[in-house]
C-alpha cells in the first residue's frame, strides 16, 4: 500500500470510529432520554447551574482585568522609557502593551456571556436572581466602559513604538488601516497565525455540531443549537476561501 493510501485508510477508519462513538452516545441519549428530560427541566438544578456559571465567569473577568491594566500600566512606563539604542525596551514595551489589549478583549467576550446569561436567568425572576442579574450586568459595563479608552491607548502607544503604524482604534476601518501599515514579515505572521486559527476552529466547529446533535436528540427545538453552528462553520469557510482566491489574484496581477 502507497503513504498515500495508508493515509486514507487512516482517515476513513477515523470516520468510521467517529460515525461508532455518535451512535452510541445517540442511543445512550435515547436509551436515557426520559431521565435526561427531567434533569434538563429541572427548575432548581438549572438556576444553580446558571448561577454557577455567571460566578465563575464573573470572577475571571475581574482576575483578567485587573491584570490586563496592570499590564497596560507596565507597557505605558515601558514605552516613556524606549530609545533607539535598546531594542529589549521596545520588545517588552509591545508584548505587555499587546497582552493587555488581548485580556480586555477576553474580558469584553466573556461579559457578552454574562450578559446573555442574564438573559436567562430572567426567567427566573424573583428579586434575589434580579439583584444577581444587576450587580453582573453593572459589572460588566463598568469594565467595558472602562476598558474601551484603555485599549485605545494601548494603540496609541503602540502607535509610538511603530510611528509607521496607521489606524484609530475606534474607527471601523481600524483593522485594515493597521494591516495595511504592516510590513511584509508582520503580515506574514498575521497570515500563519490565522490559518493555525482557521485549522483550530475547523476541529472546534465539528466537536460543536456532535454536541448539538446528541442535544437535539434530547430536546425538541434542538435545531436551534444546530442551525447557528452550522451557520458559522460554513461563514468560516467560504470567507477563508473566497479571500484566499482574491488575494491570489491580486498577486498574480
Amino acid at each position: 500500500m502507497t503513504k498515500n493510501g495508508k493515509k486514507a485508510l487512516k482517515y476513513t477508519l477515523f470516520l468510521i470510529l467517529m460515525a461508532f462513538v455518535g451512535g452510541l452516545v445517540g442511543g445512550f441519549s435515547r436509551y436515557f432520554d426520559d431521565d435526561i428530560r427531567q434533569i434538563l427541566l429541572n427548575r432548581d438544578l438549572n438556576i444553580l447551574i446558571l448561577v454557577g456559571i455567571m460566578s465563575a465567569m464573573s470572577a475571571i473577568i475581574v482576575v483578567l482585568f485587573i491584570r490586563a491594566t496592570i499590564l497596560h500600566i507596565q507597557g505605558k512606563k515601558l514605552c516613556n522609557l524606549v530609545n533607539d539604542e535598546d531594542e529589549e525596551l521596545y520588545i517588552k514595551a509591545d508584548d505587555k502593551l499587546t497582552d493587555s489589549t488581548t485580556l480586555y478583549s477576553v474580558v469584553q467576550i466573556l461579559g457578552i456571556g454574562i450578559a446573555l446569561c442574564d438573559i436567562s436567568l430572567l426567567n427566573y425572576s424573583t428579586r434575589g436572581y434580579l439583584a444577581f442579574i444587576s450587580i453582573t450586568l453593572f459589572t460588566y459595563i463598568a469594565m467595558l466602559i472602562i476598558s474601551m479608552p484603555i485599549i485605545t491607548k494601548n494603540v496609541e502607544y503602540l502607535k509610538k513604538l511603530y510611528p509607521e503604524k496607521r489606524g484609530y482604534f475606534l474607527d471601523f476601518k481600524f483593522e485594515k488601516d493597521w494591516l495595511n501599515s504592516c510590513d511584509e514579515g508582520e503580515k506574514s505572521i498575521i497570515g500563519e497565525a490565522a490559518y493555525l486559527t482557521y485549522s483550530l476552529m475547523t476541529k472546534v466547529f465539528a466537536v460543536l455540531v456532535v454536541f448539538s446533535m446528541v442535544i437535539s436528540f434530547l430536546v425538541d427545538n434542538g435545531y436551534m443549537f444546530t442551525l447557528p453552528i452550522v451557520f458559522g462553520w460554513l461563514t468560516m469557510i467560504i470567507s477563508y476561501q473566497r479571500y484566499a482566491r482574491k488575494i491570489e489574484r491580486k498577486r498574480r496581477g
